[in-house]
This record gives structure tokens, C-alpha cells and sequence, in this order.
């Protein structure tokens, strides 16, 4: 168990399909504190700053809270209740922000998959506008990759290193000679799909894919962000930017699959044959 979460571990809710387990805290903003392959700790564990640790959720745009996230949904305690056979976890209202988050973590034995469900609701009085925006932390190194979109111009104003993009496909792979400082790259995807690759596991996430008009202004589809010290990435993507009324709610689901990378792949240099390998992977994208 990775030492992120502040609850004990009598609260916490454990997923398992296949080889992979799954591991929420509900004290600790119901957040992925723990995500196993074959025994293999996949997520960032904040050590001295569990804050940047896990899996977490955030509104968008970021302009709405500034930094750090907004406790109340990034962090505190989340109730729980069930929706049929389902646990939800629910955030208490976030008066600063105006909105309450729930979440579910359901498993897809059909193709040993966890699933996301997040929501956003507005209990304000006024109409707000907000986007989703998850965001998971892994330890540094390996490749992480994504189709573009046509409108993906924004890939050029990125100054992250090591980033590429071949046949339609971005790259990005981490350099420890190269992240000396807190970077980022914004871009759009295609196909509602990105993967990152180290140690011959792949962690892949699907999720609904979108134009960039209904992006959240200043974020982009797809983020990934290198943190220079203390060393982790983030794997963010977001889902839709919507106008609610009060009580009205924006939904977003993600799919997450680990998988062993074939031996034949784990090459960089079958780069192609690598990105056909995780399309076959994914069996059913979200919406």
C-alpha cells in the first residue's frame, strides 16, 4: 500500500480485476491513492507532500481556484452512500467554488478495466461554467504517448522536453538530464485515448474525445506535466466545459487499463507497432 491517504485502512474501497487493484481513500478527497500491476506501484506517492500524490479531480479552468486545489474537493473527507450496488463518494459543499463532486470507481470485468465516474454539480445560485479535469501522478521516466488532432497547433507552444510528434502520434519521453524545472505540454488528442509506458507496463486511459471548442479555456484535451523537484508526471485530461444552471450537473467518465507490453515492443523503435498493440486494447471507449 503506498503511504498517500490519510484514512485508515479500514475506510478505504479496494478494486481488483485481473492482475490490477485499485485503491480509493474517501478521508483523502475519495482519491486513487494506490494503483497495482501484478504487485507494481504505478502512482506518485507525495511522500513528504501527499497533496501531489495519487489520483485526484479538479474543476476547470484552473483561473477558477488559482492554486492550491480547492480542499474541500481535492482533499477533505468524502461521505459515502450507495447507488444500487455502487459505492458514491460525495465531497462536502464547496462554498469558495460553488460546486460538489461525486465519485465512482466500478470495475469492467469484460476487459479488466476500472471505471471513473465523476460529476460536477452546481450549488450555487448563480449559472457557472466549469469543466472536468483529471489528473493522475506517475514516477518519472518511460514514454507516454497519444494521437493528435488536426487543431493541435498548441503542441508548438509546449516547452516540455522531449517531445515529438511522428505519423500523427505525440511522444513525450522523459529525460531526467533534461526536466530541471516545473514544465508542461497542452495539446488536443484524437481517438479519446492516451498511454504511458515504463517498465513494461502500459497505463492507458480512454475517455470521450472532444474538440477543442469545448475544451475549458487556457487547458487543453490532453496535459502532461513534469514536475523538476521532487521528480513525478502528471497525466491529465479533460473532459467537457459546460454552462450549468444551479442544481445542474456535467459528467465524465475514464476508463483505465494496465497491461503488460509484449517483449517485442518494449523497443522504442517499434514505436508503431507499440501504438497498434494499445488500440487493440481498448475494447470500449467511454462517453
Amino acid at each position: 500500500m503506498s503511504a498517500q491517504g490519510a484514512g485508515n485502512k479500514n475506510s478505504l474501497l479496494v478494486k481488483k480485476t485481473g492482475k490490477s487493484t485499485l485503491v480509493v481513500d474517501p478521508t483523502f478527497g475519495a482519491r486513487v491513492i494506490s494503483l497495482k500491476y501484478n504487485d507494481i506501484e504505478f502512482l506518485y506517492g507525495g511522500y513528504n507532500n501527499p497533496e501531489s500524490s495519487g489520483s485526484t479531480f479538479w474543476p476547470a479552468p484552473q483561473k477558477i481556484w488559482e492554486w492550491p486545489p480547492i480542499d474541500t474537493l481535492d482533499s477533505k473527507l468524502y461521505s459515502m452512500e450507495m447507488d444500487g450496488k455502487t459505492q458514491k463518494f460525495i465531497s462536502m459543499p464547496s462554498r469558495k467554488s460553488g460546486f460538489q463532486f461525486y465519485k465512482t470507481f466500478k470495475v469492467n470485468p469484460t476487459d479488466s478495466s476500472f471505471v471513473m465516474e465523476y460529476t460536477i454539480k452546481n450549488i450555487s445560485n448563480s449559472v457557472k461554467d466549469v469543466g472536468c479535469w483529471e489528473v493522475s501522478r506517475v514516477f518519472p521516466g518511460g514514454v507516454t504517448f497519444f494521437p493528435a488532432a488536426p487543431d493541435s497547433a498548441i503542441l508548438k507552444q509546449s516547452k516540455l522536453p522531449g517531445v515529438t510528434l511522428i505519423n500523427g502520434i505525440v511522444y513525450f519521453n522523459y529525460d531526467y538530464n533534461q526536466i530541471t524545472e516545473n514544465t508542461k505540454l497542452f495539446a488536443m488528442g484524437s481517438e479519446g485515448w492516451y498511454a504511458h509506458v515504463k517498465n513494461g507496463i502500459a497505463f492507458i486511459k480512454t475517455f470521450e474525445d472532444l474538440p477543442s471548442n469545448v475544451i475549458a479555456p487556457q487547458q487543453a484535451e490532453i496535459e502532461i506535466y513534469a514536475n523538476g523537484n521532487p521528480r513525478y508526471v502528471e497525466l491529465e485530461n479533460h473532459g467537457r466545459y459546460a454552462t450549468l444552471k444551479p442544481n445542474e450537473t456535467v459528467k465524465y467518465n475514464v476508463k483505465w487499463y494496465l497491461r503488460t507490453v509484449p517483449k517485442q515492443l518494449q523497443q522504442t523503435e517499434q514505436r508503431t507497432d507499440l501504438v497498434n498493440w494499445v488500440r487493440k486494447q481498448i475494447v470500449h471507449n467511454v462517453k
